[in-house]
């Protein structure tokens, strides 16, 4: 998560021109994040290699 809060800060200058990028982003995140929990349930030793 501190690789966000840093991007955010580089951001802050452009936020209104990259606001539907960071939509995006954000929408993946969430997503990859799912993903990431939903395999972590099944196979514990997955979070060993993120």
């Amino acid at each position: 998560m501190v690789h966000l809060k840093r991007a955010d800060v580089l951001l802050l200058d452009r936020k209104n021109a990259l606001k539907n990028t960071l939509k995006m982003f954000k929408k993946y995140f969430d997503i990859e994040t799912t993903c990431w929990e939903s395999l972590a349930q099944r196979s514990p030793n997955l979070l060993l290699l993120h």
